[in-house]
C-alpha cells in the first residue's frame, strides 16, 4: 500500500506564511521515511556489484512515484559536485522542484538526501527512471504552453506530477476544455 501522506513541495518559510506547518511536517517526515526505506532497500539488495532489478519498484510501491522522485532528485542535487552521478541523472533531477529550505541555518533538504554510495545512488536513479518510462506518459514536449492560450474546445495534457499513482496513465492525463 502506498504511503498516503501529502508531498508538500515548498519550504518551511512558505509553509509558515501559508499556514501549512502541519502539512510541511507530515511531508518532511514521509520524505525522511522514504529516504530511510531506500537506504534499507539498497543495503539489502546491493551485492557489491549489482543492485537487484526490483529495488526501485519496491520503494515506488511503498511511497509512490512522486515522493521517490523527490527524494532521488534532492539527493542528486545535493551531490551535484560528484562526478560519479551521470550527467543525464543530473539533468533529470533538474526537472523536479526542490526548494531551498534553511531553518535556523540548517539545510533541511540534507536530511532527505540518501546516505548511499554515490554509484549505487546513480544505479537506483536509473532503475527509477526505467520504471517511470514504463508508465508511457505524455511528456512536457506534448503539453501546450499555458501562456496566453485559449483552451476552449481543446484536448489538453496534464502534467503527470499532479496525478495520483493509480491515475498515472495517458488516458488520465487528457482532458477536454469546455471553456
Amino acid at each position: 500500500m502506498t504511503d498516503e501522506r501529502p508531498l508538500y513541495p515548498h519550504s518551511y518559510e512558505e509553509a509558515k506564511n501559508t499556514n501549512n506547518i502541519e502539512v510541511y511536517k507530515l511531508s518532511t517526515q514521509a520524505n525522511i521515511d522514504c529516504k530511510k526505506s531506500i537506504e534499507s532497500i539498497v543495503e539489502n539488495n546491493y551485492d557489491g556489484t549489482r543492485l537487484n532489478k526490483d529495488s526501485a519498484k519496491t520503494a515506488i510501491n511503498e511511497f509512490g512515484f512522486d515522493r521517490v522522485k523527490y527524494v532521488l532528485a534532492n539527493t542528486v542535487k545535493q551531490k551535484d559536485w560528484d562526478g560519479r552521478i551521470s550527467p543525464e541523472n543530473k539533468e533529470w533531477a533538474k526537472e523536479t522542484f526542490v526548494p531551498k529550505d534553511n531553518v535556523d541555518g540548517i539545510d533541511k533538504q540534507a536530511y532527505v538526501a540518501l546516505n548511499c554510495h554515490t554509484l549505487v545512488t546513480n544505479l537506483f536513479v536509473n532503475q527509477f527512471k526505467r520504471e517511470y518510462v514504463q508508465l508511457d506518459l505524455w511528456d512536457k514536449s506534448q503539453m501546450n504552453d499555458a501562456k496566453n492560450l485559449d483552451f476552449t474546445g481543446k484536448i489538453m495534457v496534464l502534467d503527470p506530477a499532479i496525478l495520483n499513482d493509480e491515475y498515472k496513465t495517458r488516458d488520465f492525463q487528457l482532458f477536454y476544455c469546455s471553456s
